[in-house]
């Protein structure tokens, strides 16, 4: 291991992925405050859910996600001397024995606010999630990003759970208030809409995203015997499947966007128009390709398409 001279902190935080983790806390604050609070105020009420809990949640999910960044690159250590090794961080800046130590204290640290959050809210169901997704992580790391498809819906399905959560905890908070209003059952069911449209909308982003990073290290990861869809299946198949899924997700995004304008939210599903047109973008390079494709520009256009799509929840409450 040698030091690139670069702070320590500064290599723990490239580890981490905190530009990831950044967008993750920014996600979870919007989809709270902006999505579901929002159609709480549409129905002149006040989302029920804690700051407290809400901070309990954030912090689980930052330190787990966190943590599975470190056991995926110590998982990957091989394939990344192939594929990025000068974006390496274990055994360059910090040494596997660390960053093993770091990933159980981080893991520990998640599953334990987790557990906490579950407590405050009586819910026992709620106390496998967190425990659930780090184990879900590693077993991601550890064997199933390498094989066909699996590794992919898993990483895809957190996203889109985890988009899901604060509405979940909010829906909990209504068996601590057995009297309320009638106009609490359309914020339930809208903000439950907002709320599924972005977690579906995640997973699909995320999915695409993950297809096209998989066709990017193709090298490294058909030397240590990986079978993702990118090694498994012609070049034409993932083109078409990643063209395919990125059409879906504009169709699920005009769908949602004449759920806005009839609940007259026209600045929010303008915004929208973002996402579809970087996702048209991305159609229109994979079917005629005028050079060889920019896979690592591709997959920077797809982390656009989810920054501006969560963007356009800051527009909800502005109606026209």
């Amino acid at each position: 291991m040698h030091s690139t001279g670069k702070p320590i902190v500064f290599e723990f935080a490239r580890l981490i992925r905190w530009k990831n983790l950044l967008i993750s806390l920014f996600t979870l604050i919007c989809i709270s405050y902006f999505g579901i609070g929002e159609a709480y105020r549409d129905s002149g009420l006040i989302a029920l859910t804690p700051p407290l809990q809400l901070v309990l949640l954030i912090v689980s999910v930052v330190f787990i996600m966190g943590a599975g960044y470190i056991i995926n690159d110590l998982m990957d250590i091989e394939t990344d001397s192939i594929n990025c090794p000068n974006r390496m961080v274990i055994s360059k800046s910090i040494s596997p024995k660390v960053a093993i130590w770091l990933y159980y204290v981080m893991t520990a640290v998640g599953v334990a606010f987790g557990a906490y959050l579950s407590f405050l809210l009586n819910q026992t169901s709620l106390l496998f999630i967190f425990p659930g997704a780090a184990l879900s992580l590693y077993l991601y790391s550890y064997s199933f990003k390498n094989s066909f498809l699996i590794g992919n819906v898993i990483i895809a399905s957190l996203t889109a759970i985890i988009l899901l959560l604060p509405w979940i905890i909010e829906v909990h908070q209504i068996e601590n208030y057995p009297l309320m209003p009638p106009s609490i059952l359309k914020a339930l069911i809208d903000s439950g809409l907002i709320s599924l449209f972005f977690a579906i909308f995640a997973f699909l982003t995320t999915i695409i995203r993950e297809w096209i990073k998989d066709i990017q290290d193709i090298n490294g990861d058909s030397i240590t015997g990986a079978s993702t869809m990118a090694i498994s299946r012609s070049l034409r198949f993932n083109l078409m499947v990643i063209s395919v899924s990125s059409v879906l997700t504009i169709v699920l995004i005009v769908f949602f966007q004449a759920f806005l304008f009839s609940n007259n939210k026209l600045l929010s599903a303008i915004s929208l128009l973002a996402p579809q047109f970087f996702l048209t973008k991305v159609i229109i390079t994979l079917i005629h390709p005028s050079e060889t494709i920019n896979w690592s520009r591709l997959s920077r256009l797809l982390k656009i398409v989810m920054i501006s799509g969560i963007v356009s929840l800051l527009f909800l409450g502005i109606k026209l």
